[in-house]
């Protein structure tokens, strides 16, 4: 009974109740169903001297090493617009890892994508009541620079039996602030990385600081589905408030210095 009762609240008609009243809210929801697998909407640049590659691994071996399942991945790619640009499928084997190269796909600019899993041993996580995630790795450099590299940044979106790609991001009526632990005043330059795994637009009010807690400026940013949104910090800047109606609106922070940069999860 107890159990039933724990699944019963979990699903997401109570999870947006509790989000809309703030009564322990969820960062996401859940996919329809337990037999689809979840991805983040992960970053890529192939844009000035940028370079962009995601290591694809078997998800199967690593869940159930004893079975030999193949995996059948689908990827999906967007332009910063929002523009369906590529949808790749592969079937890796066994323990297999490939570095999939951004370079060799024939993009330029920048945007986001998706990676999603399908194997047998899928059936034993739905049985379970759970479900499998897509929160690899991806590698950027500069030029001839070494490999920087950040995991994925949240659950985004699933996909269904039609091919549609369905957001589980988490919103609510009230706005949320997020403040990303960094100071920017030690960068030649810094971007803001924000992108959108919905088929809606979303608003972004970022309001930037000064040392002193002195506001420059405040600004209002629209995303459109599936696009992404790279923003230059300026100059003194030494902090930024993100607020939005997503209960987290966690972006990815470029940080460019003389010879080398950093990107990492706000």
């Amino acid at each position: 009974m107890k159990n039933f009762l724990i699944n019963f609240l979990s699903k997401n008609f109570f999870r947006n109740i509790r989000n809309f009243l703030l009564i322990k809210p969820t960062f996401s929801l859940k996919p329809q169903n337990s037999k689809y697998t979840i991805s983040d909407f992960f970053y890529w640049n192939q844009d000035n001297g940028f370079s962009t590659k995601f290591m694809l691994t078997n998800l199967s071996s690593q869940a159930y090493p004893d079975d030999n399942d193949i995996d059948y991945i689908k990827i999906i790619i967007f332009n910063n617009n929002g523009l369906k640009i590529k949808s790749i499928s592969y079937e890796l084997n066994p323990f297999q890892t490939i570095d999939l190269l951004f370079q060799d796909l024939n993009v330029s600019g920048y945007g986001s994508f998706c990676v999603f899993h399908k194997f047998n041993k899928l059936n034993d996580i739905i049985l379970k009541n759970s479900f499998m995630a897509e929160r690899g790795y991806v590698g950027y450099k500069t030029n001839l620079g070494v490999w920087n590299f950040m995991h994925g940044n949240k659950y985004a979106c699933y996909l269904n039996d039609k091919n549609n790609i369905k957001s589980i991001l988490s919103s609510s009526l009230y706005k949320f602030s997020y403040l990303p632990q960094v100071s920017f005043l030690d960068s030649k330059k810094t971007l803001i990385v924000l992108n959108n795994p919905t088929k809606k637009n979303i608003k972004y009010m970022i309001k930037f600081f000064y040392s002193n807690n002195i506001i420059i400026k405040s600004n209002t940013y629209n995303i459109s589905e599936f696009g992404t949104l790279e923003l230059s910090v300026e100059y003194k800047t030494a902090y930024v408030n993100i607020i939005s109606n997503l209960l987290l609106s966690r972006p990815i922070i470029i940080k460019k210095y003389k010879t080398y940069f950093d990107i990492f999860h706000g």
